[in-house]
């Protein structure tokens, strides 16, 4: 299912959008290459597509319940631009409330603006306080540094790392699977019960409480 629209203020000349999109614009995600360029695929588990294959998967997701998804949008344009899109998907209800986080921007014109690092904010405010989820879980292929910076930016923390998950540019690739946890005291305490929270949990809590204090000022939900 599609998420409903979050504005989304990057700096004074940059706003972005978080809505819906119709099928008929999914041949914004192979604009220029994109997803069928390698330096855009190469850290995502997806193959190349065409337009018929994105309009299936545009299908699909609309039929998914599990899922919420948006598409990224430029509104700074005379006419809004789509770049990309995020997720949250494998909504689970029990035992705990968590989801699993994704994201892309197919057109690379926008990576390095800072734009992943306010999506990520942007979506765990949405995730925290209008879901009440307690987790939501990401993983990063390394050397994908610039995306494990984003997550880290919103509080995400690795806990474990699987070893030799695709074979890219000659080399095999690990995993480093992420999470980024509710801060509220009621969440934090149905998360870690009787046990002790780890360092890296209680310095990630910090940061997701800063940036969820960012979205408050600069995410608009519409």
């Amino acid at each position: 299912m599609l998420g409903p629209i979050m504005q989304v203020k990057i700096s004074d000349k940059l706003t972005i959008r978080l809505a819906p999109f119709a099928r008929e614009d999914m041949g914004a995600f192979i604009k220029n290459g994109g997803m069928q360029s390698h330096a855009v695929l190469r850290y995502l588990s997806t193959p190349g597509q065409t337009l018929e294959s994105e309009q299936e998967r545009y299908d699909k997701m609309r039929s998914d319940t599990p899922t919420i998804t948006w598409g990224i949008w430029d509104d700074s344009k005379k006419s809004p631009v789509l770049i990309g899109n995020t997720s949250l998907s494998h909504l689970e209800e029990f035992p705990l409330r968590q989801a699993v986080s994704g994201s892309m921007i197919s057109d690379s014109h926008y990576w390095g603006k800072g734009i992943a690092s306010a999506i990520h904010k942007a979506r765990t405010w949405h995730a925290f306080s209008q879901l009440d989820l307690v987790r939501i879980k990401s993983a990063v292929l390394l050397p994908n540094i610039g995306s494990k910076k984003a997550l880290s930016r919103s509080g995400y923390f690795v806990h474990s790392i699987e070893r030799n998950v695709k074979f890219v540019d000659g080399q095999l690739l690990h995993q480093e699977n992420m999470e980024c946890l509710n801060p509220s005291d009621d969440a934090w305490r149905r998360w870690w019960h009787s046990e002790r929270p780890s360092r890296a949990a209680i310095e990630a809590r910090e940061v997701t409480r800063k940036a969820l204090a960012w979205a408050t000022t600069n995410v608009t939900l519409l």
